[in-house]
This record gives C-alpha cells, sequence and structure tokens, in this order.
C-alpha cells in the first residue's frame, strides 16, 4: 500500500495541512541559514493550491493513486512536497540531479536530518537513462521540469511503465515570440542558451495541444487539467508565463488482474497478433478489492471490413450489456466502457464480445471478427490490448 492512514479524508483538509505544513517549514528554513548554499527560493508547496480544481474534480483518482503504491517526487527541489506527503503517512522517493539541483541537492538533505521524516532520496539525471530502482509507484510528481529536459518523451514514457498517476506542471505558450498563434497546433518551442529567465537547463516549450499529444503519445491519458497564467503567454518573457497543470492516468499500466481467454480467439501468428471469431471472451480475476473506474479494448479493423461497410461491436460483461459502439474507418480502435455497478469486481468477471460486420474472407472460410494485436500492458497477465482503469 502507498498510504497510511494520516492521509487526508478531503481536498479541504489536504490543502489545510500543506499551508500549515509550509509554514513549519519556512520557520525551520529561516532557523537553519547555511554559510555555504542556499535554500530553494521558491514556494512548491504552492502547486498543491494550483492543483486545488484538478484535485476537487478527481479526488477519488488521489486517493487510488496513494493506495496503489508509493510516491515519487522528480524534480523535488529542497523536498517540500516530498516532505509533505511523507508526513501524510506515504512512503516517499525524491529525485533530482545535482548539477541542476538549486543547492546540489544539500537542502533536501538537510529537512530530512531536521524534519525526521523518513523519505527515500535519490540523485538521477533521468534524461541520460531513467533507470531509478525500487518500487513501481502509484503517484509520480513532475512539477515544473518538463521544460528543462532535454528528453521529455524519453522521460514520460518510462515513468508511464513504473507509476500509474502523474500530477504534472510545465510552462505553455499560446504565442511564438513573433506573435504566430500555436495554441492549438501540437508544436513545442526550442529555446535558445539562457533565452527564458537567463536559464540554459531551459529547452522545451510545449502548445497546450502540444502537451497534450506529447501526453498521449507517451502513454498517458488526461484526466484533467487547467492552464494559469497568461492569456497571451510566449515561451522567453516573464510576463508571458503560462503554466499548464494535468492529471494523467498511465494506459501502460492497468489495475492488476489475471486474464484467461475463453472462446473465439485464432493461434498467434509470426508478426505476433491473431484474430478473433465474430464471438469472443475472456475472464478477468482482479487483484486486491479496488474497483476499476472502467476498461478497454484495443484492436485492429483491416480494410476489408470497413470497405464492405462499418463495423459495429457490443459487449456484455457478466451478461450486462454495456453501450454499443460502431466503427466506420480501419486502423487501431478501442472500446471502452465503465464496468457496470451490479457487477462485483471481488469475482470472476466474464467479458463477452460480438463483432457485427458484411465482409467476406476469400482466404478464410472461419467467421472471424477482427485483428487482436500483442499487447504489453503491465499489470495484465495476457498480452492482449486489454486496460482496467
Amino acid at each position: 500500500m502507498g498510504f497510511q492512514a494520516n492521509v487526508p479524508d478531503t481536498v479541504a483538509e489536504l490543502i489545510s495541512r500543506s499551508i500549515d505544513f509550509n509554514r513549519s517549514l519556512r520557520k525551520i528554513k529561516a532557523s537553519q541559514p547555511n554559510e555555504w548554499w542556499q535554500w530553494y527560493p521558491y514556494d512548491s508547496l504552492s502547486s498543491l493550491l494550483n492543483l486545488e480544481p484538478i484535485l476537487n474534480a478527481n479526488w477519488p483518482r488521489i486517493l487510488d493513486a496513494l493506495a496503489a503504491g508509493p510516491l515519487i517526487d522528480i524534480g523535488c527541489g529542497d523536498g517540500d512536497i516530498a516532505y509533505f506527503f511523507a508526513a501524510s503517512g506515504c512512503k516517499v522517493t525524491a529525485v533530482d540531479n545535482p548539477p541542476t539541483n538549486y543547492n546540489f541537492m544539500a537542502g533536501v538533505r538537510e529537512l530530512r536530518n531536521l524534519t525526521g521524516l523518513a523519505v527515500d532520496i535519490r540523485e538521477a539525471d533521468i534524461d541520460k537513462g531513467f533507470s531509478i530502482e525500487g518500487d513501481d509507484w502509484g503517484l509520480a510528481l513532475i512539477l515544473g521540469i518538463l521544460y528543462h529536459l532535454k528528453n521529455p518523451f524519453y522521460v514520460l514514457e518510462q515513468l508511464a511503465y513504473r507509476a500509474r498517476y502523474c500530477l504534472l506542471s510545465t510552462r505553455v505558450a499560446r504565442l511564438t515570440t513573433t506573435g504566430l498563434n500555436i495554441q492549438n497546433e501540437p508544436v513545442a518551442y526550442l529555446l535558445d542558451h539562457r533565452e527564458a529567465n537567463n536559464d540554459p537547463s531551459n529547452y522545451w516549450i510545449f502548445s497546450e495541444a502540444g502537451l497534450l499529444r506529447l501526453m498521449r503519445r507517451a502513454g498517458w491519458r488526461t484526466i484533467g487539467a487547467i492552464s494559469l497564467g497568461s492569456e497571451r503567454s510566449n515561451p522567453v518573457d516573464g510576463d508571458a508565463d503560462e503554466r499548464m497543470f494535468l492529471l494523467l492516468r498511465s494506459e501502460l499500466r492497468s489495475a492488476p488482474a489475471t486474464i484467461r481467454l475463453l472462446h473465439g480467439w485464432m493461434d498467434v501468428v509470426a508478426q505476433g497478433w491473431r484474430w478473433t471469431l465474430k464471438n469472443f471472451g475472456f475472464e478477468v480475476q482482479i487483484a486486491g478489492d479496488r474497483r476499476p473506474f472502467g476498461f478497454l479494448l484495443g484492436f485492429n479493423l483491416p480494410a476489408v471490413i470497413t470497405d464492405a461497410g462499418k463495423a459495429i461491436l457490443r459487449c456484455a460483461v457478466n451478461g450486462i450489456a454495456c453501450p454499443e459502439r460502431s466503427y466506420a474507418t480501419s486502423g487501431d480502435h478501442r472500446y471502452e466502457a465503465q464496468l457496470p455497478e451490479p457487477v462485483d469486481h471481488t469475482k470472476t468477471i466474464i467479458f463477452e464480445f460480438a463483432v457485427v460486420h458484411s465482409a467476406d474472407f476469400p482466404f478464410d472460410s472461419r467467421d472471424l471478427g477482427f485483428i487482436m494485436p500483442s499487447g504489453a500492458i503491465q499489470g495484465i497477465s495476457e498480452k492482449i490490448l486489454f486496460w482496467l482503469d
């Protein structure tokens, strides 16, 4: 488990505690001046205040994240947020890179001595290799450091394999420095040396659309998003700063479950995929007592099917019908639905699917459904593209 009974019951309690904890940290830091280094000068815990609308809208998911495993704070600064969650009973790892940390990580180490809180401190340059050993995480914090990464796609994808949820913030831009509107274009601006804030460690400033596409391509689903700051933001000017805050759910990590294929599955071919028949099914045994928010099945529709008209996919879970979906184009698709309320998630669950299409297959006399690619979603025992939210 990621937390103990000391975790706040509500967002209001979380915010109230963070304000009190922040006040205590300020007193501790003020009473401990250092001759050789200085404390990180910015208010890290204010990120929780900025995230309050997302936390309020998604509090059950935040509790789910904290229950799913330990917390990791990447780019921790002095570790203010890491120590706050440690004080709330969470198992926490704090990660930073000494050469780019404000005080070469002296602050985060000193706070461990001064607070007596058990935070696991790690040194890592995640741009050069995401090799943080130890537990996988229920919640990752990556607040205010994405634009300091040379390789943000690599870091986010690797993190999606290790963490169930992520809270992320970064600077975004609506306009370029020449006034070109990029808000709805999936692009990023590469900063020149010391172009922004006289800081050579700043690299990528994404547009809003670019940031959201990056998350999706790196294996994350955006659950909540807000923007704060200038409505005329650009990548460079201090008075044109805008920040985007995201709650993300990894689609590379399922809630853990064991799957057993039932009827309607063809043999796996050399390329790693297989056909289903028009009617196929599998059973799922969820690990633990957590009820999933929903489920997803990924599949591929070849052109031979969609050339003959749209395809329809029907689903029943323990005999209870889920919404019917139709697909008119070939390629990769997803079927998504909520787990029906009457389904007891603590017992074996039967998923049954029916594919309706009018295609003929001259190369095969069997009643083929669609193509199931081979998946590798962590937490799921069978390598099919099935994911539990």
